[in-house]
């Protein structure tokens, strides 16, 4: 089984983003069947993130790169996850509330004129942090992330004639485009201190440093503060 689970891990994410091809005005015309693709396409994510944890339970970490972009020689990376016990733990929860939400969004949107279009978006949303929990790799998960606010932006202004609804997509903007700078600028420490982006080889890295026992902590102190600063922006609680 443990040549399949990456594909299982990458499974749902990849489905769910699908969805962004489909253009708004069929997806309006044809909210049936967006509201039971997008249904469904929860539950099959939760399917294949169920067996890909009792994959991980079997064969532990699982990392691989599916192709590389860039030159091997410069700056490149690879598409590919990185599958661990804290994303098994978080690739399940998510797409368990994926697929309850999906569900509550079916009743609560019925008959609306956009429901096609607010369930393509919740689709794509539920992708982009489902494809930022199993990223292999630093550039994957910058671009899930910022993937992720650009989608939660569409559903916040789901009604843009609401006050309420243009204010808080305003900050929404304003505040995670400022978590987006300070993941960047980690990204970039953490490149120019380890010359790699993949998790796994970063992962090892740190590991050999504190074993080594490694003084320099200057570049990881600024590494963890912009990390934690950039989880805070982007919390739902904050501000």
């Amino acid at each position: 089984m443990k040549p399949i689970i990456p594909y299982l891990v990458a499974f749902g994410p990849v489905l769910l983003l699908s969805i962004f091809f489909i253009p708004r005005d069929w997806a309006n015309a044809n909210p049936g069947v967006m509201t039971k693709l997008t249904g469904g396409l929860t539950w099959i994510a939760l399917g294949a993130a169920i067996l890909a944890t009792i994959g991980f339970l079997n064969h532990g970490r699982i990392t691989l790169n599916f192709f590389t972009i860039g030159s091997t020689e410069g700056f490149h990376f690879g598409v590919g996850v990185f599958f661990d016990a804290l994303s098994a733990i978080m690739l399940l929860l998510v797409s368990f509330m994926g697929a309850v939400v999906t569900r509550y969004a079916e009743n609560y949107l019925d008959g609306d004129a956009k429901q096609g279009q607010f369930m393509k978006w919740l689709a794509v949303t539920i992708g982009s942090v489902l494809t930022l929990i199993v990223s292999g790799n630093l550039v994957m998960f910058s671009l899930a992330w910022v993937a992720t606010s650009m989608s939660l932006h569409k559903l916040l202004l789901f009604y843009p004639e609401r006050p309420a609804a243009q204010l808080a997509a305003r900050k929404k903007f304003i505040i995670s485009r400022t978590g987006d700078l300070c993941l960047v600028g980690a990204m970039t420490l953490i490149y120019t201190s380890f010359n790699n982006l993949d998790f796994g080889q970063i992962f090892a890295a740190a590991d050999a440093l504190r074993a080594a026992g490694s003084e320099d902590v200057g570049a990881f102190t600024w590494i963890a503060l912009l990390l934690a600063l950039g989880a805070l922006l982007k919390s739902a609680q904050f501000p």
